[in-house]
């Protein structure tokens, strides 16, 4: 596993994962993609950034960094790695 700084998307939708998990009592909140299609806009990243096959790189990538898990069927959820790591 790498130890590399995150890069922008990572830090801006991992933030808000890690909030929404707060503020439901630390509990995971399945997503899909276009929950983070949706908080990527919230971020400032421009709207034809993201496309369906964009959006699912991204997503690939933060579950092969372990810190999201997949749930399968187009859902996901911040795993405990991704809380540890993006705790603000």
């Amino acid at each position: 596993m790498t130890t590399q700084e995150p890069g922008m998307f990572e830090k801006n939708i991992m933030s808000k994962l890690v909030k929404e998990y707060k503020e439901n009592g630390n509990k995971n909140v399945p997503f899909d993609l276009q929950k983070i299609r949706n908080l990527g806009r919230d971020g400032g990243f421009a709207t034809q950034a993201w496309d369906e096959i964009d959006s699912q790189d991204k997503v690939n990538e933060l579950v092969t960094k372990g810190l999201n898990e997949d749930l399968t069927g187009g859902r996901y959820q911040i795993s405990d790695l991704g809380i540890q790591r993006h705790v603000m």
